[in-house]
């Protein structure tokens, strides 16, 4: 949190500014001559490699516990698809919390098709019952590849997660099974155990 300059010292052991730059961000060792943070104006080196830059943002968001969750949700919408991906990833190492979960799904919010992907991904992955709703929706309404994630990511979340309106999901799921679509229909009888029961096991046969 805050505006930051980015000192590096020396450069001993084949290790470059930039992988030292990474390496203090997340909170590695540098060896040999390091890094020094001083008060100052803070710029993401867009150049950097996608490894260094992926480590770096990790390090970012989980050394500022709740405060690093405004950066989560800024790079879940980044129009560099890399840091995404690896935001994404970030945010499926987040411990279970009704606020991260709503943080994801605030990014879901004027989204690509891409991005929705891997955020769909992230919330299957959560498991948190509160983002049933908007997956389900996504699963009916949205392009094809879209509603084929939200549909795997309905599988991810098991039975115990709960329906936030049992009816209204049961419809949906029903819905989904019956789809014309090819690959709606497989994706939905693949990923039928969401809601292994009776009723959904009628829908199936």
């Amino acid at each position: 949190v805050g505006d930051w300059t980015v000192e590096v010292i020396g450069n001993s052991g084949g290790t470059t500014s930039a992988q030292k730059y990474a390496l203090a961000i997340a909170g590695g060792v540098c060896q040999g001559p390091s890094v020094r943070f001083d008060q100052g104006t803070y710029v993401r080196n867009a150049a950097a490699p996608h490894q260094i830059r992926a480590g770096a943002l990790r390090g970012a968001i989980l050394a500022r516990g709740q405060d690093g969750l405004e950066l989560l949700q800024e790079s879940l919408r980044s129009e560099d698809f890399a840091l995404a991906a690896a935001a994404s990833r970030v945010a499926m190492e987040m411990p279970p919390s009704p606020k991260v979960t709503e943080l994801v799904l605030g990014a879901l919010a004027g989204s690509s098709d891409d991005h929705r992907i891997l955020i769909l991904q992230v919330l299957g992955q959560r498991g948190d019952a509160l983002a049933l709703p908007h997956v389900l929706s996504d699963a009916r309404t949205k392009s094809k590849p879209v509603r084929v994630a939200a549909i795997r990511a309905l599988a991810e979340f098991g039975p115990d997660a709960g329906m936030f309106d049992r009816e209204y999901a049961l419809r949906a799921w029903k819905e989904l099974l019956a789809d014309g679509d090819a690959d709606i229909h497989r994706a939905a009888l693949e990923s039928s155990g969401a809601l292994i029961d009776a009723d959904v096991e009628e829908a199936i046969i």
